[in-house]
């Protein structure tokens, strides 16, 4: 066997093998890796002989497609197609050649999963979730065909997670804060604050007051968690009509306490969003009396942090202490969003300008989310946000 870099800048396979006649005789196939090259050598070897390709293991292809989503979708997504993978795929399917998987296989695979209870809600998994399950394993089995040749009916004879018809499906309802509620949240975590500073506790002080600008730029912005914590004060953009620029999205859920930066979710979520007076005071308040004191300080400071991203975990511990004192309903930052969204849907905001707001791919995306919700122009979102936040 031997592989090598063409002209056209694929990789080449060739095995040689001995013919009947006891001549030699070579076949070979190109790869846009060498990784798939390699793979894919011992079923060309068993081509040869006439063999199909379906006996390559279902756990080298998906191992195979992992490698491939490093380079081609969002880190938060290759996780979660890697953790669907490892915990419901790979105990029973990883030695498993593909020419021996039946849809009775699938069948029972898709029942064991529907029985299993979630380690974190301690409940069965939701249709949702199951349906993410379904994309992976459908996601392998399409990469087997295109890259090694495989055939293989079986997932689509099964067919995917049902809805059982005797269980009550409704749908997990919007959470979110009206104004008051929001107001609530601020003054409380603004008597926080000052008592933090009565104490000299600074370490205490700088997360709560980070936690809330995180709060505030998330509720009258309507931005994801990852958006606002990838802001920089570069993308604080003051004048008549102050607007922040969404460029960037971060993570920090990559171990270590380290944090990865990327695009925003989709290229609809590059975009431009009006912030109210009151926000834009507070975030004057906040680059002028903390991120200045920062050592080093320059503009290239995120405004939730500082040097780096202010970590998740410490965002979300202080905004449930704050929520728990000032007697609010349990919701999750990225709930914050839909308070956003709920507010201008409200007043009457067309939903074409509520998406490009938000970030959706498509208007379709935001009715779909909102639609139970669904009841002016641009240059007065700013204005309405604010007077419903004074």
């Amino acid at each position: 066997m031997s592989i090598y870099r063409s002209e056209t800048g694929k990789f080449r396979l060739v095995v040689e093998y001995k013919k009947m006649d006891g001549s030699y005789s070579r076949v070979s196939k190109s790869f846009k890796t060498k990784k798939e090259a390699i793979l894919y050598e011992p079923i060309l070897r068993k081509k040869i002989t006439g063999l199909a390709p379906n006996s390559i293991k279902f756990g080298a292809v998906a191992v195979d497609f992992l490698e491939y989503c490093k380079k081609s979708v969002r880190y938060t997504t290759y996780r979660n197609y890697e953790k669907v993978y490892r915990i419901h795929l790979k105990s029973y399917f990883e030695n498993v050649e593909f020419g021996e998987i039946r849809n009775s296989d699938i069948d029972r695979w898709k029942n064991i999963i529907e029985g299993e209870i979630s380690p974190r809600t301690h409940q069965k998994y939701s249709y949702q979730y199951l349906l993410n399950i379904w994309k992976v394993i459908s996601l392998v089995f399409s990469r087997a065909s295109l890259i090694f040749n495989v055939s293989n009916n079986a997932l689509k004879q099964s067919g995917c997670f049902k809805r059982n018809p005797n269980l009550e499906t409704s749908e997990k309802p919007l959470q979110f804060w009206v104004p008051n509620q929001f107001k609530k949240f601020i003054k409380q975590i603004n008597s926080d604050i000052e008592v933090f500073k009565k104490e000299n506790n600074k370490t205490s002080e700088i997360s709560f007051e980070e936690t809330k600008i995180l709060i505030e730029i998330c509720f009258c912005c309507g931005l994801r968690r990852g958006e606002a914590n990838g802001l920089k004060i570069t993308d604080y953009h003051k004048g008549k009509q102050p607007y922040l620029s969404i460029k960037r999205s971060v993570t920090d859920k990559v171990g270590l306490g380290r944090f990865l930066v990327t695009n925003p979710k989709n290229e609809s979520s590059i975009r431009n969003v009006p912030v109210p007076e009151k926000l834009a005071k507070d975030l004057d308040d906040h680059i002028a009396n903390y991120l200045k004191h920062e050592y080093g300080y320059n503009e290239e400071f995120f405004i939730v942090g500082g040097y780096n991203p202010q970590p998740s975990t410490s965002a979300t511990t202080i905004k449930n202490k704050v929520e728990i004192e000032a007697n609010l309903p349990h919701i999750t930052i990225h709930d914050l969003r839909h308070s956003y969204v709920s507010m201008l849907l409200n007043k009457g905001v067309q939903l074409s300008t509520i998406s490009k707001l938000a970030g959706h791919s498509s208007v379709e995306m935001t009715y779909k989310i909102y639609s139970h919700l669904y009841k002016e122009t641009l240059s007065k979102i700013a204005d309405l946000v604010d007077d419903l936040v004074k």
